[in-house]
């Protein structure tokens, strides 16, 4: 009988170069690795700080609207209070017309009366509109001083 023979596989021996290929190619290997772990941690760092930033963002936004909407309410008092002044002015353009008109009837009076002293009824309305003139005149000195006293707060 014939002997068989086994085959044996053998590993062949590697080269030198082949070593330092090897220990070259784990070395990158090591180093992407540790890039990339670095790259990681630094994307999760950035990530947690703009988290941060976008929670501070949000809070400035909340009191920005706190703020828009203080100043919106100034604002309506700002019209009531201007509102409430135009007819205080308005009044007190009335109150000034009316002066004119009882001065001129006053002074169309007074040559009347000039003229008719011995009319009594003449002599009444004449002395009536002048206590209205004088009221009028109080009256507007005291709008006045309220109308000056509101502009000025």
């Amino acid at each position: 009988m014939a002997k068989k023979t086994k085959k044996i596989n053998k590993i062949k021996p590697k080269k030198i170069g082949d070593n330092y290929t090897d220990v070259f190619l784990e070395s990158m290997r090591d180093e992407i690795r540790i890039i990339a772990e670095g790259q990681t941690v630094f994307q999760q760092v950035m990530e947690r700080r703009f988290d941060v930033i976008e929670d501070r963002l949000t809070k400035h936004d909340e009191q920005f609207e706190i703020i828009g909407e203080r100043f919106e309410a100034i604002d309506e008092r700002f019209e009531a209070i201007d509102e409430k002044f135009k007819t205080v002015l308005d009044y007190l353009f009335r109150i000034d017309e009316e002066l004119s008109d009882i001065k001129s009837r006053i002074m169309n009076l007074e040559s009347s009366v000039a003229n008719l002293e011995d009319s009594v009824i003449k002599r009444k309305e004449f002395e009536s509109l002048k206590d209205k003139v004088a009221k009028l005149e109080e009256q507007l000195k005291k709008a006045i001083a309220v109308g000056k006293l509101k502009a000025a707060s």
